[in-house]
Parts: structure tokens; C-alpha cells; sequence
């Protein structure tokens, strides 16, 4: 029997041979849209890592550049110095002016033309120094001041500012030392160790370090001391204040380089081993023909030449800041070691 086929079922047929045909190029399509789509993807994701590499292999090489340059120059001004910078009509204000470093500083930025801010909590030995710059001709203004008490300093501030005008260099001397075993101190001593030396300079350094940023010009010295660079036994508040100083001090200029690219502030870190003072009563030293005793005129002419050159960090010796540097790459033991063998230090006083 033979099946007859309509005109209306081989229609169908055909239309229906049609859509599969169209359904199979629709599917190809996706496919080759979603290959080409993930090969896109793959090359987009390849130059992302590409790129970030090429980044990196130019920050470290900028940053070897960098490092070669800094060196280059530190081995080029170790044998040219900076020139000394004009401190004549700068607004100098030195803490502990009374006596000692402070007192032989301000006499020397006096001389230099600097206009002199001396301030001490004895009253009587600031305006005795305020009187003998002003008998060598010099500008000289005398305040009394415990900087260890945030309103006298803020009281300070006000008072200065109306008399002489903003603070350009701010030298941060005041400061005390016992030497006794740690179990040996009283509780007001430690007190007064931390109180004076360190917060006697954080609260200067936060009256007057505004002007300074305002008008991009200034200068802070921070008085450290080796017991800040190393531990030292019979010292234990002096040293802690000195180390937290010089975390004060570093911690600042990253601060200032953060915030403010490019400014013009200084800062500078001073470490003094033993100035004949009086503060050390009692030390003992194995090689002082290398690192001994320094006298006053020469510790306040080191530290103004310094800062005259914008210096970062001084010791006094000198030779203090090569043996610092060496003796913190070597192991805890040997360093130790290092300690005995120099057989130096402070010893407690009665």
C-alpha cells in the first residue's frame, strides 16, 4: 500500500529540517562567542599579571637607585660637609638654659646672632644667662618654666609668642639623671625622670611644632643620650626616657614626610655620652682617650654645628655613632661581650 504525502505534511517536514538547521548555527554561535569571550578573558587576565610584574621589577629598580644615590651621597658629604646655615635673627628656644649644654649653646647661637628664648625652672640661673647674652650685646629673653606641666608650657607658649614672636629652633636640653639600682629608686623619682624627660619635650613639641609647620621652617632638637641607643643598668627611668625620645623623634619624621612631602622641617637627634656637666658623679671608662669625658664648650660647639648643617643624628663622640651602628648587626651574646670588654658606663651614686 502506498502512502500518500500531502503538499501540507512535506511543508512541515521541511519547515522542521529548517529549525533544527537553525538551532545547530545558533548553538555553534554561543559557542564560539563563549571561546572567543574565555580567550579574551585568559589574554585580559595574562596582562593584569604582566603588568604587575613590569610595576614591580621598576619599583625595585628604583628603589636600588634610590639606595645607590642616598650612599653616594652620604660617602660625598663625608668628605664635603654641608656649609653652615645663618642662624642670625632666628627665634632660639632652649630648655634647661640655666646651666650646663643649654647654657654654653645659647651663649653660642647668641654670638651667631640668634635671638635667644632661655628657659629654666630655676628662675635665678635663666636670667643669669639671659643677662650674659645681653652683656655681650646679644637679644636674649629669660622665662621660668617646669616643662614637665602641660598648662606652664602652654602658658608658655602664649608668653613668648606675645613677647618675641613664633619659635624657629626648638632645643629640647631639660632634663634630669639618677643613677641607682632600679629597686633603689623611689617612686617620685621615677616620677620626675619621666615626667622632665620625656614629657617635658613631647609638650614643647606640641605648643611650638605648629608655627614650624605653618610657615615650613624650623628646626627641633631632641637631647637623646646613649642610654637611649643601648640599655644601661643603674639608669633604668633615664634610659627608658631616652629610648621613648628617640622613638618620639623617628617616629615624627615619618609623620612629617607622610603628611607633608617635601617640607622643610629639621630634626635632629643629639647622643652625648658623658659632658662634664656635673649630672654624672660617678662613671668609669677603660679607653678615654677614645671615648671619654667631653667638656662642655666642645659638646655646645659639636651640637650647633650640627645643627647649622642640618644634622639628623649626633654623638658626642663621634666615634660612639660608627659603634652603635656596628655593634646592633651582631648577635645579642656579642654585643653583650662587646659591653664587657669596653668595661664603660655610669656607676650608681650614694
Amino acid at each position: 500500500m502506498v502512502r500518500r504525502v500531502s503538499y501540507e505534511d512535506e511543508l512541515q517536514s521541511q519547515l522542521h529540517v529548517s529549525a533544527m538547521d537553525s538551532m545547530d548555527r545558533d548553538t555553534s554561535s554561543t559557542e564560539t562567542v563563549f571561546q572567543d569571550g574565555g580567550m579574551m578573558n585568559t589574554m585580559l587576565s595574562l596582562s593584569v599579571v604582566v603588568y604587575r610584574h613590569l610595576i614591580l621589577a621598576i619599583d625595585v629598580i628604583l628603589f636600588f637607585l634610590k639606595a645607590l644615590g642616598e650612599y653616594i651621597r652620604l660617602s660625598y658629604r663625608s668628605i664635603y660637609p654641608r656649609p653652615l646655615r645663618s642662624v642670625s635673627g632666628e627665634v632660639v628656644m632652649i630648655t634647661g638654659a640655666g646651666h650646663g649644654i643649654g647654657e654654653e649653646v645659647a651663649y653660642k647661637l647668641s654670638a651667631l646672632g640668634a635671638i635667644i628664648v632661655c628657659v629654666d625652672i630655676n628662675e635665678t640661673t635663666c636670667r643669669k644667662t639671659a643677662d650674659e647674652i645681653q652683656r655681650r650685646g646679644g637679644i636674649a629673653w629669660a622665662y621660668q618654666c617646669d616643662v614637665s606641666k602641660k598648662e606652664e608650657v602652654q602658658e608658655l607658649g602664649r608668653r613668648v609668642r606675645k613677647d618675641v614672636g613664633d619659635v624657629n629652633i626648638l632645643f629640647n636640653n631639660a632634663g634630669i639623671m639618677v643613677a641607682k639600682q632600679f629597686l633603689q629608686f623611689s617612686d617620685q623619682e621615677i616620677e620626675d625622670t619621666i615626667n622632665v624627660n620625656f614629657f617635658g619635650q613631647l609638650w614643647c613639641l606640641r605648643e611650638f611644632l605648629p608655627a614650624m609647620i605653618k610657615h615650613n621652617h624650623g628646626s627641633v632638637v631632641f637631647m637623646c643620650g646613649l642610654p637611649g641607643h643601648a640599655g644601661a643598668p643603674n639608669m633604668l627611668p633615664y634610659s627608658s626616657s631616652k629610648f621613648a625620645i628617640r622613638g618620639m623623634m623617628e617616629s615624627l619624621y615619618i609623620e612629617l614626610r607622610q603628611t607633608y612631602p617635601g617640607n622643610r622641617l629639621h630634626l635632629m637627634l643629639v647622643s652625648p655620652f658623658i659632658v662634664g656637666t656635673g649630672m654624672v658623679k660617678r662613671h668609669r671608662i677603660r679607653f678615654p682617650g677614645y671615648m671619654g669625658v667631653v667638656d662642655v664648650p666642645t659638646a655646645a660647639e659639636t651640637i650647633c654645628n650640627a645643627l647649622r648643617r642640618r644634622a639628623a643624628i649626633v654623638f658626642i663622640p663621634e666615634i660612639f655613632y660608627h659603634v652603635s651602628n656596628f655593634v646592633r648587626i651582631l648577635p645579642a651574646k656579642v654585643q653583650l661581650l662587646i659591653t664587657d670588654f669596653f668595661d664603660t658606663g655610669i656607676d650608681p651614686t650614694e
